[in-house]
């Protein structure tokens, strides 16, 4: 695949006190590695080999446990470094990371999900569109919808994002759930800046939602596999214990 990713990892972890008062949520064990060490398994095995951290709350954390790991994962890959600085928000921390991609289309894999998959989530987002913008997306109930952004498929292209619109509050029937996985072209952080220009804390979800409306091409892709989302005490604990049992 070859693309430049980004992972902001910077978060406070609330949700997941009292754990993250002593441990950063992507240092949290799930079972003998850290958070961290899953997702960067999956960015390295879809061919991702320059990675930017992006870096807030308790930085030198981050950077310590990646400078001193003796895990293979973080040999023989370009790794740098961003300080998130004053902004707050998952957008503004990829927007800290425009100057790393260029003009080079990249990944995002944020640090709240975990995918077990045959394939890596975002080789098979690359296999699906090779070009553009694309989401890494699952299906949820209407009940959970709530809780994520939500692609509405173009009526003429249903791989096609007509719009993405962030934690609706009533989505009927099935959503298609954003799933923590990003491909975007060098144009999208001209529509990240237009939404965070409106909301400082605005998310990247918006700002694919925004490339949709303005005509852009935005593909969206269900991914195979389990997802486990560690951003919340009871997805932590579910991919803790599966990670013990199943020893991966």
């Amino acid at each position: 695949m070859g693309m430049k990713a980004i992972l902001p990892v910077g978060g406070t972890g609330r949700k997941l006190l009292p754990l993250t008062a002593v441990t950063l949520k992507p240092l949290l064990p799930v079972g003998d590695r850290t958070a961290l060490d899953h997702i960067l398994e999956e960015v390295i095995a879809s061919g991702c080999r320059e990675i930017a951290f992006v870096l807030k709350h308790r930085a030198d954390d981050i950077r310590d446990y990646i400078q001193m790991s003796e895990s293979p994962l973080y040999r023989d890959v370009r790794m740098e470094f961003i300080l998130q600085g004053e902004g707050w928000g998952m957008g503004d921390a990829i927007a800290c990371a425009e100057g790393f991609a260029g003009r080079d289309r990249c990944a995002v894999v944020l640090g709240d999900d975990i995918l077990r998959s045959d394939v890596p989530g975002l080789k098979q987002m690359a296999i699906a569109f090779p070009e553009g913008n694309g989401l890494g997306c699952m299906r949820v109930p209407e009940s959970e919808a709530y809780r994520y952004g939500i692609v509405i498929p173009s009526s003429d292209d249903p791989c096609r994002a007509a719009d993405v619109v962030e934690k609706p509050a009533d989505h009927k029937g099935e959503g298609i759930a954003v799933a923590g996985r990003y491909i975007m072209e060098p144009s999208m952080f001209s529509h990240l800046g237009d939404v965070l220009k409106e909301r400082p804390t605005a998310s990247l979800t918006e700002a694919f939602g925004l490339a949709a409306r303005r005509g852009d091409a935005v593909h969206h892709h269900i991914l195979e596999g389990r997802r486990y989302d560690i951003g919340s005490m009871e997805g932590y604990q579910k991919a803790f214990v599966d990670a013990v049992r199943q020893k991966w």
